[in-house]
């Protein structure tokens, strides 16, 4: 209706030039505009024009810049959903490829590429967003670079995308029409087409999710990966670096969660039959991996260990070897109470789990005491009450006041034998 207003595309990261008429833009005095951040301030309004200050941008700058412009406005115009990272990335490497910066393969020549890079940040400013995304070694680009062709991630600022493209050469329209998901997987017996027949359908390719522009060495790895096999192992049979193969890994559609998966079910299996192999002459809790299988796959040990193997004894043989362990038992447990009544020092209670935890067959007392009855019967003749404890600490609290010299009272008594009155 006549009146100026403020544009979205102006307000954009990156956007220093008008992508309609292609001139420098201008910037309010931060100072000003915080003493009146209040109002409601409109381009035309002498305050503002007052207090506008013009970017000053060198005219051999202007061209990459106005692209730049161009590419933000074109990202707000076009009303898509949530692109995919993989789809974008498949496009980035494309133009990596075009520009001889990437092989076939999807490896990046990092050294090509950073020298590249350098020389697309030269024709913009060196100031602001630019400086800090211009950063980069000699043969290394920007991480942020490496980290948008490599690994795809949803976590970046539009800037690096639009950035990424223009440097690459790629086309906005054909990133912003990649708006499906990709769900293609790398194994080829799922993929019943050929590369002739996908490009005639005009199916989406994805290097992360194609066999197209898979090698050799990244097929045997997901081969391997598939069946179980550790990061190590399929370094040294593909001649490999374990990050080149953490990396094409992670390149495959749910690959890292598959490859865990393969991982777990083949250490399970291996873990099973390590365990069936030593229950033939073995007990159970003598066996590998018994601990293991015990927290993680309980159900089915229980159901093997239900079916004794051949070492394991008989019922008669099991009743003679613990009447056997009743009789040592029950003496251990005597000379283990005299031992403790001897002690020097303070008194400790001769309970069961004293004595239990002296000899290590605490186990045994909670859990097969009714299989030892001799052994019961010391336990119940040795062990004392906690009455008959306490007298027996008072009796040497008197007897240690009488060797120290020391006047016997009751509080001293309470108070050496580290006793209240209120427990006697």
């Amino acid at each position: 209706m006549g009146a100026a207003y403020w544009h979205r595309v102006h307000q954009l990261p990156g956007v220093l030039i008008c992508p309609h008429h292609g001139t420098p833009l201008k910037y309010l005095d931060y100072r000003w505009l915080s003493r009146n951040s209040r109002r409601m301030h409109l381009p035309d309004d002498e305050d503002v024009q007052s207090h506008s200050i013009p970017l000053d941008i060198p005219q051999n700058l202007q061209s990459a810049l106005h692209e730049i412009a161009q590419r933000s406005m074109q990202v707000l115009e076009v009303d898509v959903p949530p692109l995919c990272p993989d789809a974008i990335r498949s496009v980035f490497l494309d133009g990596a490829t075009a520009l001889e910066m990437a092989s076939d393969t999807g490896r990046l020549h990092l050294g090509r590429l950073a020298r590249h890079m350098s020389a697309f940040f030269e024709v913009l400013p060196s100031s602001g967003e630019y400086s800090i995304l211009s950063k980069s070694s000699a043969d290394i680009p920007a991480a942020w670079v490496v980290k948008l062709l490599r690994k795809p991630r949803g976590t970046h600022h539009p800037l690096k995308f639009i950035l990424l493209a223009c440097a690459l050469k790629v086309d906005m329209e054909r990133i912003l029409r990649q708006n499906a998901p990709i769900t293609e997987s790398l194994n080829r017996t799922a993929n019943t087409e050929t590369p002739g027949e996908q490009a005639a359908n005009g199916s989406p390719t994805s290097r992360s999710s194609t066999n197209e522009y898979m090698s050799e060495a990244s097929e045997t790895i997901w081969r391997l990966a598939v069946s179980g096999a550790d990061a190590k192992t399929m370094a040294s049979v593909t001649r490999n670096s374990v990050t080149c193969v953490y990396r094409m890994i992670r390149a495959i559609s749910d690959g890292p969660d598959r490859w865990k998966e393969a991982r777990l079910s083949k250490q399970l299996g291996d873990r099973r039959n390590r365990f069936e192999g030593d229950y033939r002459a073995h007990l159970a809790h003598e066996c590998r991996d018994y601990v293991w299988l015990h927290r993680n796959d309980r159900q089915w040990l229980s159901e093997r260990t239900q079916q004794p193997g051949k070492a394991h004894r008989l019922r008669g043989q099991q009743a003679e070897r613990f009447k056997d362990l009743d009789l040592n038992l029950a003496n251990e447990v005597v000379q283990c109470a005299e031992m403790l009544r001897a002690l020097p020092g303070k008194p400790v209670r001769i309970s069961r789990t004293k004595i239990g935890r002296e000899l290590h067959v605490l186990s045994r007392f909670e859990k097969q005491l009714n299989k030892l009855p001799h052994c019961a019967v010391a336990l119940a003749a040795e062990c004392e009450t906690l009455d008959a404890f306490h007298r027996r600490r008072l009796s040497w609290a008197e007897w240690k006041l009488k060797l120290d010299g020391k006047p016997i009272t009751q509080s001293a008594l309470y108070r050496t034998a580290c006793l209240r009155k209120f427990q006697i």
